[in-house]
C-alpha cells in the first residue's frame, strides 16, 4: 500500500503493503504546502574560542559592560547541580545527536552558566555557537570535527529564532556526521519548544530540557563573589570589601536571578566608592545603572569638546539607546533609515559611530547593538518610557511614538517588528505602563502586528493578562489554517483567548468553536494530545446541539471528521475509523437533501474514510469508499477549479493504492497514471502547494508501471521522486525525511528490477539507515516502514549469514505489527516468514525452514480466503516453495501434495490473468514469469523433471514475448531464461536440439548486451559458450564446440575463454 493522498495536514499514514506486492509512503502533509524561501536568513556557525579579556579601563567606563556575561568579569560561581547534568548530558552515550533546552527568565544565568559549560568542554570536544546574521548571508565555515569526542553547538536566544531558522540549523549537514552532536538551545521561555521537539523526534535526536531554578541556598555567596570582584584594584580598588553587605531583601523573588545578584553588588561597590547610598529594590538598581550610563555619555561628550572624536549629547545617546534596544543590530543602512526615522538630532553617520564606540557589535559589519544585558535593556525601555511612579528618574516624552514610528515606516517594519514587539511585552511584565502607553494602543491599532512579530512574540504575549479589546483582535488577525513559523505562538493565543471566553460562553454552540479553534492550533503546533482533548468537547457539543435541533448536523459531521483525523494522527485508529464512519453518515444525508452545498465536504470525508478502513484491514470496504470518492471528485472537476482537480488528483492517487491492495494493478495504473498528470498541472503554477504531492505520486505510479511490465518507465518515474524529495529534504530534512526514505527504498525495488543490484543494495542500505532514524523519533508511525526496508534489505544481501540475520529481524518486526493491528500488518508477515524460510533453506538449514514454511502457507491461505485475487500468487508461491523442501527434507507423500495443489494455483492465476485481460488473451504476464522460472527451478530440484521442463519452456515464451515489447528491460530475463532452459535440458538429455537452439540463442543475446556493457555480461556470455560448447559435444560435435571457445577467446583477450 502507498501514503494516502486524502490525509489530513496532521495524519500520519500508517498503511503498509507487503515486501513483494507494494510501495510504502507514510508521511504527514504539510498543510499549505511547501514553503521554500531561497531568501531567508541563513545561520552561521562558527567556532567559540577562548574569549579575551576586555580592558579594565574600558570595562569601568560604562557600568554595563561590567554586567554584559560576554565580558566574563565575574569568575563563575555555584551551579553546581545544572553543570554536573550538562556535562553527564554531553557525555551520554545513548544517542549520536542530543538536544537540550536550558530555559530560565531572563537575568537568571543561562548564558553565563553556558558559557562556563562550553570552556570546561574545550578539552575534547569542538565547541561551536551558532548565530543568525541580520542579513541574508551564506553558511558560515563549518567547524573542524577531526578528532575529538564531537561537536557542543550553543544557540543563545533560541526562543527568538523564527521556527524555520532552528529547523535549518538541526538539519544542517555539520549537525549529521558520525561524531557525537550536542546542541545546547538557550532561550526565556519553553513553549516553542513542544514543535521543535517533535520535528527532532524525526530525526533521531534526543531531546529534554533543564530549567534553570531561582539561586536558592547560594545567594550570599554569590553576591560575594561579584562583589569581591568588582572591588578588586583593576576595577574600582575598594578596601575591605567584605564590610559591603547584601541587600535585606536578598530572599525576594527578584534576587533569584543572577544578574540581580551581579547588578546588586555592582550598585554596592560603586555606591561605596562613591560614598552614596545604596539603593536596594531592583529597579532601583537598574535606574543607578543607568546613571552610570549617563555619566559615561556626558564623559564622552566632554571629552569631544577636546579633541575626541565624540559628538552626541547625553539626551541624544540616550534616545539612540532606546532606538537599538527595540531594533537590536541591524545592517549599516537599516540603521541609518531608523534614526533618520526617528528624526534625531545630528547626522546619523556621527551618532552610528559615536554608538558603535560606547557599545561595539559582536558582529563587527552591523551597528546598533543594544544595552546588555536584557533585563537592564528592557528596564531602560520602561524608565526612560513616561508612565512610571520612579520620581529619581526622569523620562523622555520623545519615546512614546518611537514604536508606532519603527513599525509604521516603510522598510523598517520588517526589519523592527518582531525584537520591538518582544521586548516591548517582556518588558511590559515588569513595567505596565509600557504596555498601557505603547504595546496596547499599538495592538489595538494594528494587530496584525502581533503576526508579523513572530511566534516568540505571539507566546510572550500570550502570558501577559491582555485585555480583551487587545486580545480578541489579535486573535482575530491570525492567519487561518497552519503556518509553521507562528503555529506555536499562535496556539498561546488562541488558548488564552478560549480560556477567557469559555468561561463566559453559554451558547453551546459558539463554545464548540472556541474548542474546534483550540483544537485545530494545537495539533498544527505540534501538541496533537492536547488537541484531542479540545476536538472531543467539540463533537459533544454539536452532539447535544442535535438532539434537539438537527440542523446543527453540518457542524457535528465536521467536528466529527476532525476528531478523527486527531485520532487518526496519534495513532488510534479504531477509534478514528468509528468517527469517520459518523462524519460520512451525516453527510451523505445532507448531499442527499443539497447536493451542491455539500458534495465538497462529502467528498473529503469519503476519501478519509477509505483511509482509515484501509488502515484498520478492511480492504474491500476501504476500495469502495476510495472509488465513491473519484466519482465524487470527478463530478466536482468538471468546473476546472484548482482545489477540484485537486482533490481530484488525491482521490485517484489514494484510489490506486485502494486496487493494488485487492490484487487490481492494471487498474491502479490508470488512476496513478490521471493523478501524475494532474498533478504536473497543478505544480507548474503552484509548486509550493503540490511539489510534494507529484513526489508522491512518481513515486505511487512507478510500483504499478512495474507490475504491468514497463519497468524502463517505472525505473523513470522512482528516480523522479527521489530526486524532488532530496530537493525538499534539503530545506527541511525534518518534514520530508519519511517521504524520501519511503522514495529511496522504492528506488532500491526499480532498480533491482532492472538489473542494477549494486546500486539497489547500496540504495535499499540507505533506505534502512533514514527508517532507522524515523522509528527511534516514533516508533508506532514509522515501524512499519522500518519493517519493509530491513525485509527488502534482506533479500538483496549476497552475504548469507547476514541476510538471514536481516530476514529474522524482519520477522520480529513485523510480529511486533500483528499484535498491534493483525489484518492491516498480516501480508507482510507472511511474506516475510516466507522469506526466511527461503533464507534458511539456502543456509542449508532444511529442517529449521520447514516450519516456517509451514506456516508462511497458513499465513498467506488464510489471507487468500478473504481476498483470493489479491493473495493467490503469494499463496500459490509458498505452497510450491513448501513442497519443495519437504521433498528435499524426504517427505515424499507430504511434498507431492503441496507441489500439486500449487500447480493448481497456478493454472487459476494463470485463468484470473487472462479473464481480466479478455481483449488479448496470450499476452505475457510480468509478474507470472519470475515466478514460473523459480518453480520450473525448484521441480528440478526435487526431482520432477517433465514438469520443470514444461514450466521452463513457458518462462522462455514469456520473457520472449515480454522483451519483444520492451527490450531494455526484459532481454537480460529472457537470455537467463534460454540459458537455464538450455542449461536443464543438457542436465536431462532430453532433445537436444532444443537445448541446441536455446543455448544459442542464449549466446547471441549476451553478446548483444555485453556489446553495451561489457563489465556487466562479460561472465554471463562466456558462461553461456560454456553451455552452448557442451552442448555440441553431447550432440557429437567436437570441431564446432572447439570452434566456440576459440571465438570466446579472440573476443575477450585473458578471460577464462575456455572455462
Amino acid at each position: 500500500m502507498v501514503h494516502d493522498p486524502e490525509q489530513s495536514p496532521d495524519a500520519v499514514n500508517n498503511v503498509v503493503a507487503g515486501t513483494v506486492y507494494g510501495p510504502v509512503v507514510q508521511a504527514g502533509n504539510i498543510a499549505g504546502g511547501v514553503q521554500i524561501n531561497c531568501g531567508a536568513r541563513r545561520h552561521v556557525i562558527e567556532p567559540v574560542h577562548e574569549p579575551d579579556r576586555p580592558d579594565a579601563t574600558w570595562l569601568m567606563d560604562q557600568p554595563s559592560r561590567l554586567l554584559d556575561a560576554r565580558s566574563q568579569v565575574v569568575p563563575f560561581t555555584g551551579r553546581d547541580t545544572e553543570l554536573h547534568a550538562l556535562r553527564d548530558w554531553r557525555d551520554r552515550q545513548d544517542a549520536r545527536c542530543a538536544v537540550r533546552l536550558l530555559h530560565a527568565p531572563g537575568g537568571q544565568g543561562k548564558t553565563r552558566l553556558a558559557a562556563e559549560f562550553a570552556k570546561r568542554s574545550r578539552d575534547g570536544w569542538t565547541v561551536a555557537q551558532a548565530r543568525v546574521p541580520d542579513v541574508v548571508s551564506g553558511a558560515g565555515d563549518a567547524p573542524d570535527l577531526a578528532g575529538g569526542a564531537g561537536l557542543l553547538l550553543i544557540v543563545d536566544y533560541a526562543d527568538r529564532w523564527a521556527h524555520s531558522e532552528l529547523t535549518r540549523l538541526l538539519t544542517d549537514p555539520v549537525l549529521h556526521q558520525r561524531q557525537a552532536v550536542r546542541v545546547l538551545l538557550i532561550g526565556r521561555t519553553v513553549r516553542w519548544y513542544a514543535a521543535i521537539r517533535a520535528e527532532l523526534a524525526e530525526l533521531r535526536a534526543a531531546t529534554d530540557d533543564l530549567p534553570l531554578p531561582p539561586l536558592a541556598d547560594d545567594r550570599s555567596v554569590m553576591f560575594a563573589a561579584a562583589r569581591d570582584r568588582y572591588a578588586q584594584p583593576d576595577l574600582y580598588d575598594v578596601p575591605d570589601a567584605s564590610g559591603i553587605q547584601p541587600p535585606t531583601e536578598l530572599g525576594h523573588d527578584d534576587f533569584g536571578l543572577t544578574l540581580t545578584l551581579h547588578m546588586a553588588a555592582l550598585v554596592a561597590v560603586d555606591a561605596r566608592k562613591r560614598g552614596q547610598r545604596t539603593p536596594s529594590a531592583p529597579h532601583e538598581l537598574s535606574a543607578y545603572l543607568l546613571d552610570r550610563e549617563y555619566q559615561a555619555w556626558q564623559q564622552l561628550h566632554d571629552a569631544g569638546d577636546h579633541g575626541q572624536d565624540y559628538r552626541t549629547r547625553p539626551a541624544v545617546m540616550a534616545r539612540t539607546v532606546f532606538t537599538a534596544a527595540l531594533v537590536g543590530a541591524v545592517s549599516h543602512d537599516t540603521g541609518t533609515r531608523t534614526l533618520q526615522a526617528v528624526d534625531l538630532p545630528g547626522h546619523p553617520q556621527d551618532l552610528l559611530l559615536d554608538h558603535r564606540f560606547c557599545y561595539p557589535p559582536a558582529d563587527r559589519t552591523l551597528v546598533l547593538e543594544p544595552l546588555y544585558p536584557d533585563r537592564l535593556a528592557e528596564d531602560f525601555l520602561g524608565l526612560l518610557t513616561p508612565g512610571h511612579d520612579l520620581t529619581a528618574y526622569d523620562p523622555d516624552p520623545w519615546t512614546g511614538t518611537v514604536p508606532a514610528t519603527l513599525l509604521t515606516t516603510d522598510g523598517l517594519r520588517q526589519a523592527t517588528v518582531n525584537r520591538a514587539v518582544t521586548f516591548l511585552a517582556s518588558a511590559a511584565a515588569r513595567w505596565p505602563h509600557l504596555a498601557d502607553a505603547v504595546l496596547y494602543p499599538l495592538l489595538r491599532q494594528d494587530p496584525g502586528l502581533a503576526i508579523e512579530a513572530g511566534g516568540n512574540a505571539l507566546a510572550t504575549l500570550a502570558d501577559l493578562d491582555l485585555p480583551i479589546d487587545v486580545l480578541d483582535p489579535v486573535y482575530v488577525a491570525l492567519p487561518a489554517g497552519s503556518r509553521i513559523d507562528i503555529d506555536v505562538g499562535a496556539a498561546a493565543i488562541t488558548g488564552a483567548y478560549v480560556t477567557r471566553m469559555l468561561k463566559v460562553a453559554d451558547d453551546l454552540e459558539h463554545r464548540a468553536e472556541l474548542h474546534i479553534d483550540y483544537s485545530n492550533r494545537l495539533s498544527s503546533a505540534g501538541q496533537r494530545q492536547q488537541s484531542l482533548d479540545h476536538s472531543w468537547r467539540a463533537v459533544e457539543c454539536y452532539r447535544e446541539l442535535c438532539a434537539s435541533d438537527p440542523t446543527h448536523e453540518f457542524n457535528l459531521a465536521r467536528a466529527a471528521h476532525n476528531h478523527a483525523e486527531g485520532l487518526a494522527a496519534v495513532g488510534l485508529r479504531d477509534d478514528a475509523l468509528t468517527y469517520s464512519r459518523q462524519a460520512v453518515s451525516i453527510r451523505e444525508r445532507l448531499a442527499a437533501s443539497d447536493r451542491t452545498a455539500h458534495l465538497q465536504d462529502l467528498a473529503r470525508s469519503v476519501s478519509s474514510h477509505a483511509v482509515r478502513l484501509a488502515e484498520n484491514g478492511q480492504r474491500a470496504l476501504a476500495l469502495e469508499y476510495s472509488r465513491r470518492s473519484v466519482d465524487l471528485n470527478l463530478e466536482l472537476a468538471e468546473g476546472d477549479h484548482p482545489e477540484h482537480r485537486r482533490g481530484l488528483a488525491r482521490s485517484s492517487d489514494s484510489h490506486a493504492a485502494r486496487l493494488a491492495e485487492v490484487g487490481r494493478s492494471a487498474e491502479a495504473l490508470e488512476h496513478s497514471e490521471r493523478a501524475v498528470t494532474l498533478y504536473r498541472q497543478l505544480a507548474a503554477s503552484d509548486p509550493d502547494a503540490d511539489l510534494k504531492p507529484l513526489a508522491q505520486a512518481h513515486d505511487h505510479h512507478s510500483w504499478w508501471l512495474a507490475e504491468a511490465g514497463r519497468q524502463e518507465e517505472a525505473l523513470d518515474h522512482s528516480r523522479q521522486a527521489v530526486e524532488i524529495f532530496e530537493k525538499l529534504t534539503n530545506v527541511n530534512r525534518v518534514a520530508f525525511l519519511a517521504d524520501l526514505a519511503a522514495a529511496v527504498a522504492n528506488l532500491a525495488n526499480r532498480l533491482a528490477e532492472a538489473g542494477q543490484r549494486d546500486e539497489a543494495l547500496a540504495r535499499s542500505g540507505e533506505a534502512v539507515d533514514l527508517g532507522e532514524e524515523l522509528v527511534e523519533g516514533n516508533r508506532i508511525a514509522h515501524l512499519p516502514r522500518l519493517a519493509m526496508f530491513v525485509s527488502n534489505h534482506a533479500v538483496r544481501l549476497p552475504d548469507r549469514a547476514k541476510a538471514l540475520e536481516w530476514c529474522w529481524r524482519a520477522v520480529e518486526l513485523r510480529e511486533e505489527l500483528v499484535n498491534d493491528h493483525r489484518a492491516a500488518h498480516l501480508p507482510d508477515l507472511a511474506a516475510s516468514v516466507g522469506n526466511y524460510a527461503q533464507t534458511l533453506v539456502k543456509a542449508g538449514r532444511l529442517t529449521e525452514a520447514l516450519g516456517h514454511s509451514r506456516r508462511a502457507t497458513e499465513l498467506w491461505e488464510e489471507l487468500a480466503g478473504d481476498h483470493r485475487s489479491a493473495h493467490l500468487a503469494a499463496l500459490m508461491a509458498a505452497t510450491h516453495n513448501h513442497g519443495v523442501w519437504l521433498s528435499l527434507a524426504d517427505h515424499q507423500d507430504e511434498a507431492w501434495h503441496y507441489t500439486q495443489r500449487a500447480m493448481r494455483l497456478r493454472a487459476e492465476l494463470a485463468r484470473d490473468h487472462r479473464a481480466a485481460r479478455p481483449p488479448d488473451p496470450a499476452a505475457p504476464t510480468p509478474g507470472l514469469a519470475p515466478r514460473l522460472n523459480d518453480h520450473a527451478d525448484q521441480l528440478a530440484w526435487a526431482g520432477h523433471n517433465a514438469e520443470a521442463l514444461e514450466l521452463s519452456s513457458q518462462t522462455v515464451e514469456q520473457y520472449r514475448a515480454l522483451a519483444g515489447a520492451d527490450p531494455h528491460t526484459y532481454l537480460v530475463d529472457l537470455a537467463t531464461a534460454l540459458a537455464g532452459y538450455a542449461q536443464l535440458r543438457l542436465q536431462l538429455k532430453a532433445d537436444l536440439d532444443a537445448a541446441l537452439s536455446a543455448s544459442d540463442e542464449a549466446l547471441r543475446t549476451y553478446r548483444q548486451l555485453a556489446a553495451h556493457d561489457p563489465d556487466s555480461f562479460t561472465d554471463d556470455t562466456l558462461d553461456a559458450a560454456h553451455t552452448l560448447a557442451a552442448v555440441l559435444k553431447a550432440l557429437g560435435r567436437p570441431e564446432q564446440a572447439e570452434r566456440v571457445h576459440r571465438d570466446m577467446t579472440a573476443e575477450f583477450g585473458g578471460s577464462d575463454a575456455s572455462r
